[in-house]
């Protein structure tokens, strides 16, 4: 059976989640991630931030890309850096797709 290769996280206050990985109350980051194949790349998209969920992924032992928007990237802003990120990707796994 073929793995996910996609997942979509909400992280609704980075800076708590943080908090709680420093203090060692690791729950909210192993249930965002725990049943998230190894083989998924996470993406931290964040529009007006500077990588604040960046560590998640190597603490996780996932291989997160951090994606940063304008503020005022809008709807097809957003769709058309992640279309172009997704496209990058598929293209890195698999150079004769």
């Amino acid at each position: 059976m073929k793995k996910p290769e996609v997942a979509w996280l909400q992280v609704s206050d980075a800076e708590q989640l943080r908090r709680q990985w420093i203090d060692g109350q690791t729950g909210e980051a192993d249930r965002a991630l725990g049943s998230v194949h190894k083989s998924c790349v996470p993406l931290d998209i964040e529009i007006g931030h500077r990588g604040e969920l960046a560590w998640l992924g190597p603490v996780s032992g996932h291989p997160l890309r951090y994606l940063g928007l304008a503020p005022d990237a809008g709807c097809t802003g957003i769709l058309e850096t992640l279309g172009a990120r997704v496209k990058q990707q598929l293209q890195e796994r698999c150079p004769a797709c």
